[in-house]
């Protein structure tokens, strides 16, 4: 997972998404504190159904 600041996203956005959508994953870095990140839409799709088993599981 890499980590970027907010400067290099804004002027390289279209790099990012293409990154991730080839799998990697970064962190968006803002003042040295972490603040978002971009993944791709799998991955994301991925996190959410492992989120809903978790909460199933939790009940």
């Amino acid at each position: 997972m890499e980590t970027i600041n907010i400067t290099e996203v804004k002027s390289r956005f279209s790099e990012f998404l293409s990154r991730a959508a080839s799998g990697e994953r970064f962190v968006i870095m803002r003042r040295s504190r972490p603040l978002a990140a971009i993944i791709s839409a799998g991955e994301l799709e991925r996190l959410d159904r492992a989120t809903e088993v978790t909460r199933r599981l939790a009940q």
